[in-house]
């Protein structure tokens, strides 16, 4: 059922949540598709347009769900999370589609448009849940929904894979089937965003399709990619923590599926499961450790070591056994590994070419496929490289 006809069924809900009737909202939406079809129309025929009518991305919501939730973003002042969690889809859909839709509202000849709340000041999920009770509506229809459909897995496979995951180890079946139905599924698109850096911690979330990269922005401007984040690995954990923000961005490398837990629902489990607290707050701990010996390495390491220890890493994390070797499977960049092991693109692609020439290892454009794991692992321990090549030393 799309949002337009859950809220539909309660017209004073629906005025509340818009500023507009039915009839307002109806009349507005015919109103619009006229004005809409003629601004596709010289969208897609202007001169320097570089796709091909049909190319680019489709629209996932139709255009009266797009017209409603433009409507409820300026109205209601929501954030990008909070209108993707209550339209279904990921909030680069949101900013796609809000964007369109408000150029196309204010070419109508109608009263003044709200402005749009600035990034990072919309409300999210749980401010909007307490300052529009109305919402509640659309939240118990999410609920009573199939949120978990059978592609994705069975309730059986999903609360196995649920119970593997830190926050929810040693849980009991009962309690386990409780975290299962408090969760939503939510679907990504490739570049899209799970939330980004500094955005209040509103969702947690374990991957169940696709991969993720977390990454930050420092204090200069500099963009560092952290790590990768591959299926069954949870996103977010820091919104265990209340009032907290997500210290780096998520950005799905390829599409996307993961099952999702907002801020509100995961207090509750905590409250009544402590076991999931404590088991948060250990995860929590554990990547900072984590962040803490990246910066270990990168003040006291070579840089040679550094990157075998990086490819190392992610070797366990996303290695695929092939007649070659290992192969890390992962869209990963020269840049990726420069940000990750902080060095420079010249420096990785110098390194890589050399460790090439040794038959360590066989780099292409967005693979990396490992040909001697043991030699690397020398290296990342820094011990003798025993390959009949020499193996010099590079300095950051």
């Amino acid at each position: 059922m799309t949002t337009y006809k859950i809220l539909q069924q309660k017209p004073q809900s629906f005025k509340n949540l818009t500023g507009l009737s039915i009839n307002e909202f109806d009349k507005l939406h015919r109103e619009v598709t006229d004005v809409w079809a003629e601004s596709e129309r010289e969208r897609l025929t202007r001169s320097k347009r570089q796709r091909a009518i049909g190319g680019g991305r489709t629209y996932s919501l139709d255009l009266q769900e797009q017209l409603l939730m433009t409507l409820m973003w300026l109205h209601l002042s929501l954030n990008t999370e909070a209108l993707g969690f209550f339209f279904g889809v990921d909030k680069s859909t949101v900013s796609r589609n809000t964007r369109r839709m408000r150029e196309v509202l204010t070419q109508l000849d109608t009263s003044e448009w709200p402005e749009p709340p600035k990034r990072r000041y919309g409300k999210n999920i749980e401010q909007a849940l307490h300052t529009y009770p109305d919402l509640q509506i659309i939240m118990n229809e999410i609920e009573q929904s199939d949120q978990l459909p059978h592609q994705v897995g069975s309730s059986v496979a999903l609360t196995e894979l649920i119970a593997q995951t830190p926050p929810f180890q040693d849980l009991a079946p009962s309690e386990l089937d409780e975290v299962r139905q408090a969760a939503h599924l939510r679907h990504f698109e490739h570049q899209g965003f799970f939330y980004y850096q500094d955005d209040p911690a509103t969702n947690f979330y374990i991957l169940l399709e696709g991969q993720v990269r977390l990454s930050e922005v420092t204090l200069e401007g500099h963009q560092v990619l952290v790590r990768f984040v591959s299926p069954g690995e949870a996103i977010g954990i820091i919104s265990v923590l209340k009032n907290s923000v997500y210290p780096l961005a998520a950005q799905a490398v390829e599409e996307c599926q993961a099952l999702a837990w907002d801020s509100t629902s995961l207090e509750q489990l905590m409250e009544r499961f402590p076991r999931i607290a404590i088991n948060g707050l250990r995860l929590v701990s554990q990547r900072w450790h984590e962040v803490e010996e990246r910066y270990r390495e990168l003040a006291t390491e070579r840089v040679e070591r550094r990157i075998a220890q990086t490819l190392l890493r992610l070797v366990r994390q996303v290695g695929q056994k092939t007649e070659g070797g290992i192969l890390i499977d992962l869209p990963l960049t020269r840049q990726d590994l420069a940000e990750m092991t902080g060095t420079t693109h010249y420096t990785v692609s110098r390194i890589l070419s050399h460790w090439e020439q040794e038959k360590l290892i066989e780099a292409g454009r967005g693979r990396v496929l490992i040909c001697y794991p043991h030699g690397l692992a020398r290296i990342a321990e820094d011990l003798p490289f025993d390959s009949p090549g020499s193996s010099s030393s590079f300095e950051n």
